[in-house]
């Protein structure tokens, strides 16, 4: 699908996200496919977030990226739904944050707070 926005053309990319239950014997209800459709190429940030080298395995850091973008996705949408009114502001400072990651000199307090941050055990 192409989309055009601000005199600029922005190309669609369409996903199918599977979520299936590990077990044997897979019921009813125990698989939901969700189709995703986003602006941004979900692969190109899956592989920008890995090369940040915020997450101990490269499945954590593909999980964390497609979670943040389907939550941000509904974030940008519903900001104005009280809901969100609030936290919108936040968000945005995160992903300012998040995108900085990598970008500053080893020595930076924005790469100390990364090196800080990371690999968190988990609970």
């Amino acid at each position: 699908m192409t989309f055009v926005s601000q005199n600029k053309t922005l190309i669609w990319n369409k996903y199918l996200l599977s979520l299936t239950k590990d077990q044997p014997v897979i019921r009813p209800g125990d698989m939901i496919q969700i189709p995703v459709e986003s602006h941004d190429e979900l692969f190109g940030i899956i592989k920008r977030i890995e090369s940040k080298e915020l997450f101990s395995t490269k499945e954590d850091a593909a999980a964390f990226a497609i979670s943040l973008k389907i939550f941000t996705e509904f974030i940008v949408r519903d900001r104005e739904t009280p809901l969100f009114r609030g936290f919108f502001p936040h968000l945005k400072k995160f992903m300012k944050e998040l995108k900085s990651l990598g970008t500053q000199p080893a020595d930076s307090p924005a790469s100390s707070a990364r090196l800080s941050a990371e690999r968190l055990p988990r609970s």
